[in-house]
């Protein structure tokens, strides 16, 4: 078992990311809030231990090293003196005194209050600091879908919240599709919440939740994980949408907009270049070779995109006096077009250059409100 997977942690994670990763998952799977439930207790007991050893540097520095060994006389003291460990404790303990300890460890060392009206006083305080990385899911969806301003976009799916879980959330996994793999990778880290591109109910698909549907649906629920999509919003996002971040990947300035709803993007590169050279550099950054119509010795000046499945966008990139178009996928007349027009058009890969957006709103978010983002990138040869 990875103490680090067990809370969520990569293995460079910080003192203070164990002591929030901690705080989350305890309260998550405490027995007081769980009552009954066998696995919750065996998922706390797994906590307590991955805490205890990670903390302490000792410890930490065993474990590293491959020479752990339990120790059991020592006592989980959670941060600094907060006991959630299951050795001989006492689960008739009410969830209150779970926030009790709380005071205690981070006042001046006096004992918990005991249960009564002291006790009833402090909760609010300690509710507070027990929450403090943690985000009303609410607030979390009115902030996103100012930010990517989706109310304006006619779109294929809804946008923002799809699926409700947890009121609050301290820990998003972000990823390019709502997958079943994806929706396991954050099961696994303990998240809130999905941050996503490709979200679900397309327009075009069936709406019935059956088979494959019913099962990505079911573990979403049965581990209470909201599910957030942004889709020609999170495209179209000046700064950090898919398009802009393909722009940041490649040094590419950017000069105009094209398309419906202005999707698409126009720019310049660093300097003059020729197809032949660029196509290697996207290769390098992308890590797939791309599929390319085109005299490998055109220059290039002036390119368009729009990640994805924007082939479509071709006469509207064509309008903008661009060398080359770049994209995500390619169709069969695309080939006919850019031959018959001489604009270059380089299929890049749907899912390659949709990784960067989402990617870059985890981190926003992150710095902004200091809850734990993670991408998470589930791999796809498209």
């Amino acid at each position: 078992m990875d103490l680090y997977v067990v809370l969520g942690l990569s293995h460079g994670a910080s003192d203070a990311e164990i002591k929030r990763a901690y705080r989350r998952l305890a309260r998550r799977f405490h027995p007081d809030i769980n009552p009954g439930d066998r696995t919750a207790v065996a998922r706390f007991r797994q906590i307590v231990d991955a805490y205890e050893t990670l903390i302490d540097p000792d410890r930490r520095s065993r474990y590293d090293s491959g020479h752990a060994e339990p120790d059991d006389d020592r006592q989980a003291g959670g941060f600094e003196g907060f006991d959630f460990s299951t050795r001989g404790v006492d689960h008739s303990a009410t969830f209150g005194d779970l926030f009790a300890e709380v005071l205690s460890a981070h006042g001046s060392r006096r004992p918990a209050p005991e249960r009564g009206a002291d006790l009833h006083q402090e909760l609010p305080i300690a509710f507070d600091e027990a929450f403090a990385d943690a985000v009303l899911r609410e607030d979390r969806r009115a902030y996103l879908d100012a930010l990517l301003d989706a109310a304006r976009f006619r779109d294929y799916c809804p946008n923002g919240l799809q699926v409700e879980g947890r009121e609050r959330i301290g820990r998003i996994v972000c990823g390019v599709t709502a997958s079943q793999a994806l929706i396991e990778a954050a099961i696994e880290r303990g998240a809130d919440a999905l941050l996503v591109h490709h979200g679900w109910f397309w327009k075009a698909e069936d709406g019935r939740i059956t088979g494959f549907r019913r099962q990505r649906m079911a573990r979403l629920l049965a581990h209470d994980i909201n599910l957030f999509a942004y889709h020609l919003p999170l495209d179209a996002h000046v700064a950090l949408g898919n398009n802009a971040q393909l722009a940041r990947q490649f040094g590419w300035t950017v000069t105009g907009r094209f398309g419906e709803q202005d999707i698409g993007f126009v720019g310049v590169p660093p300097a003059p270049t020729f197809l032949g050279e660029l196509v290697p550099q996207m290769e390098r950054v992308l890590g797939r070779a791309p599929m390319t119509v085109g005299d490998p010795a055109r220059k290039v000046a002036r390119i368009a995109w729009c990640s994805g499945g924007a082939q479509d966008y071709f006469e509207a990139a064509l309008a903008t006096g661009a060398d080359v178009f770049v994209s995500g996928e390619i169709s069969e007349q695309t080939v006919h077009l850019a031959r018959e027009t001489g604009m270059a058009y380089i299929a890049a890969g749907h899912h390659a250059t949709e990784r960067y957006g989402v990617k870059a709103l985890g981190e926003h978010l992150a710095q902004e409100f200091g809850i734990a983002c993670e991408f998470v990138d589930i791999d796809n040869p498209v």
